[in-house]
């Protein structure tokens, strides 16, 4: 499963999705790390640099662009959280800490809200379905 999470630069879960500097991809298989690339994605910056549906457009097209099936965050807005719910992401809230640590000990909830299992598909679609972006999607 591919799983996305907000780093700061010393490792831990940055507490803010749309203003995360990076994001790091995770793939996880049989509930271990057997990826892990960190993305300079500078939200923080681009947050306020256009309008939210705009925003939100940039962070559907990367979730899309990696496969992302499931996000792992502190806390996002609702109009957000609604965007990812809508794209079938699993999404975890209210982590804290080490993100790799954090990856694994989620790893398996994860995974048990897609069913149990451990081949899980890419989600799939048409677009984000917010109705508030520009993903094009």
């Amino acid at each position: 499963m591919i799983i996305a999470v907000p780093v700061t630069t010393d490792g831990q879960v940055d507490p803010r999705w749309g203003k995360a500097h990076n994001v790091a991809i995770a793939e996880v298989q049989d509930d271990r790390i057997v990826r892990w690339d960190e993305h300079e994605v500078g939200w923080d910056v681009l947050h306020d640099a256009s309008t939210e549906g705009s925003h939100h457009a940039r962070i559907v097209t990367f979730l899309k662009e990696n496969a992302v099936q499931s996000v792992i965050i502190n806390h996002c807005g609702a109009p957000m959280l609604n965007t990812m719910t809508k794209m079938n992401l699993v999404i975890a809230t209210d982590a804290e800490g080490n993100a790799k640590d954090i990856v694994v000990g989620t790893a398996p909830l994860i995974r048990e809200a897609f069913g149990g299992s451990t081949e899980l598909e890419p989600s799939a679609g048409g677009g984000c379905g917010c109705g508030n972006c520009s993903c094009g999607q």
